[in-house]
């Protein structure tokens, strides 16, 4: 799982997998106690699924 929170100097989106101890890494503020924007679901060992759409989109070709 990943997460987005707005920097509220800056106004930027900051994505981590961390809602800990959260920099800011446009301007450098602490976004520690800022909440989380959003939640993004990352698909477990997505890079290979990445890996077997690219043989076949290279096989098709």
């Amino acid at each position: 799982m990943a997460y987005i929170k707005l920097c509220s100097e800056c106004r930027s989106r900051s994505i981590s997998a961390s809602k800990e101890e959260w920099i800011c890494p446009h301007c450098g503020t602490d976004l520690s106690d800022e909440p989380v924007f959003r939640q993004i679901k990352i698909k477990k060992n997505w890079w290979e699924t990445e890996k077997s759409k690219n043989k076949k989109k290279k096989a098709l070709a």
